[in-house]
């Protein structure tokens, strides 16, 4: 059972496979959805941690794995999980630090995009979490004279 162990052959696999997909769920969901509600070309989003995702897609893709001394200048920020040369092979703790660097770009985003980016209170490098909701319709259950009054107040 060592393939299923934390950093055994399944879970190399299972995180290989979230990074592409990662990648391609926001290139082609995520980027065109912001350049729409933000009135801007899709090229004018940048990210920096996701060309850096998007180089070690390309290496799984289309290199087996293998990354290159030419791509491997191109992870800056990435580059002391990875080697030049041989199969990539995501720890899980530096899955945890691609997570987190996406978290803190997704941050970045929001204030650019948004009235916070002048807040003298708040930073997008202090954000060390980032979470969206949406809002939720009461189910039946829920619905009585204290939800109601709650609900009609928003």
């Amino acid at each position: 059972m060592s393939s299923n162990s934390v950093d055994g052959s399944n879970t190399q696999q299972h995180s290989q496979a979230i990074l592409v997909f990662l990648f391609a769920y926001c290139e082609d969901e995520i980027r065109p959805r912001l350049a729409k509600s933000t009135n801007i070309a899709e090229n004018e989003i940048k990210s920096d941690i996701m060309s850096y995702v998007r180089t070690i897609r390309n290496v799984i893709l289309h290199s087996k794995g293998k990354i290159r001394q030419d791509k491997y200048k191109s992870i800056n920020l990435l580059g002391d999980m990875f080697s030049v040369d041989p199969s990539i092979y995501v720890f899980y703790e530096n899955m945890h630090k691609i997570f987190v660097l996406i978290k803190k770009e997704c941050a970045r985003l929001l204030f650019e995009w948004s009235v916070m980016e002048n807040s003298p209170n708040v930073k997008p490098e202090d954000i060390r979490n980032v979470a969206l909701q949406t809002r939720r319709k009461p189910t039946q259950e829920l619905i009585g004279s204290t939800w109601t009054e709650v609900n009609d107040s928003f």
